[in-house]
């Protein structure tokens, strides 16, 4: 019997609207910031009406410069979340198994999508994700897999004969492998704590 150790499913539609989720308070603090701007552009709109020289206010000015910083900071914050959003979605395609008293490190080589991705690149991209997620869930295809039975180049196979447990906290756990690779475990994989008992005793 095969089991698999996986991360909770997630579409990308529900990915995406976690990263608007994180998108809009940011933009409604951006757009606060600049009511100041507009009320101090209006005074001097006021004030220079009838000026023979232009003149702008060093009120307005910081106001400008404050709208400016609000406006790197909310890029700053908005690319960390997508940053987030898309490491949370790629450990999808990460998974262990135990199988027959050996635990197994199995991943899938997968192709990223870039901003210059054309339409039918990015269909291409979403096939070989969906392709590899669903061999990665499929406890019998694994299991003939991890026999010999078939081969698949997009999918990688370590077996974890020792690893060393390098950390661990609230989040989860960071694990060396003997090629010198680290990985982070979260607490969100599907039975992480049988996972772990397992791990443990892999410690001893």
């Amino acid at each position: 019997m095969i089991k698999l150790f996986q991360y909770p499913p997630a579409s990308r539609s529900e990915i995406g609207k976690s990263v608007l989720v994180r998108m809009i308070p940011a933009l409604l603090v951006l757009i606060l910031s600049t009511i100041p701007l507009f009320i101090f552009i209006g005074k001097d709109s006021a004030a220079n009406r009838d000026a023979v020289r232009k003149v702008t206010s060093q009120e307005t000015e910081m106001a400008a410069a404050a709208v400016f910083i609000v406006f790197l900071l909310c890029v700053v914050y908005i690319s960390i979340a997508a940053a987030k959003a898309s490491a949370k979605h790629m450990r999808h395609f990460t998974c262990y198994a135990y199988y027959k008293g050996t635990l197994y490190s199995i991943g899938a080589a997968v192709p990223h999508s870039h901003s210059n991705t054309s339409n039918h690149g990015m269909r291409s991209i979403m096939k070989a994700q969906d392709d590899a997620m669903g061999f990665l869930s499929d406890h019998y295809t694994l299991k003939k897999l991890l026999d010999g039975e078939i081969e698949n180049s997009r999918i990688l196979v370590y077996e974890v004969k020792e690893l060393t447990l390098l950390k661990e906290n609230k989040n989860g756990m960071k694990v060396l492998l003997p090629n010198g690779r680290k990985q982070t475990i979260y607490k969100d994989m599907i039975d992480y704590d049988t996972l772990r008992d397992i791990i443990y005793i892999m410690q001893k």
